[in-house]
């Protein structure tokens, strides 16, 4: 199948690897919206996973807006593989103070697990490290936006 969507960003296993099962689709995809209603990062989120098959094994949105930021980490639904769910969320808010904090409640941190990055392709030997994105990592994010700073590569 061909893909007619790019991610704002991805992160992929090398095609040269013997076993990829398609290396035009993204193992991590990530989708970054400024404008866009939460839905349409959504629907973002569930075209990679549902059409992407077994390559694309999460999707993180980052949901920009002035007052509120978030980070939201997305899988397919375990009994519903048409479905998807947030598996973890990190928000931060802006207050009438001007001072970006924690939402109450929110995740402190975001994993994603190495076999999800790379699926059979671990080692079995691997000293396996999860990815992990902070609540400090999204609140530098705020700040930079903030300063009218790119934000390219942060994630």
């Amino acid at each position: 199948m061909s893909i007619c969507k790019e991610a704002d960003y991805s992160w992929g296993l090398s095609p040269h690897l013997r076993g990829v099962d398609d290396p035009k689709w993204p193992r991590i995809a990530v989708e970054v919206g400024d404008s866009e209603p939460r839905a349409k990062l959504r629907g973002d989120a569930r075209f990679w996973l549902v059409e992407g098959g077994i390559n694309t094994t999460r999707v993180l949105t980052l949901d920009l807006q002035p007052k509120r930021i978030v980070l939201a980490l997305w899988a397919l639904k375990a009994h519903d593989k048409d479905e998807i769910e947030i598996t973890a969320e990190i928000a931060v808010r802006k207050y009438g103070s001007g001072v970006w904090k924690a939402e109450p409640g929110t995740s402190m941190a975001i994993q994603i697990d190495v076999a999800s990055m790379l699926g059979r392709h671990t080692p079995p030997i691997a000293r396996e490290e999860p990815m992990v994105i902070t609540l400090e990592d999204l609140m530098d994010i705020a700040h930079m936006i903030e300063e009218g700073k790119v934000i390219d590569r942060k994630l």
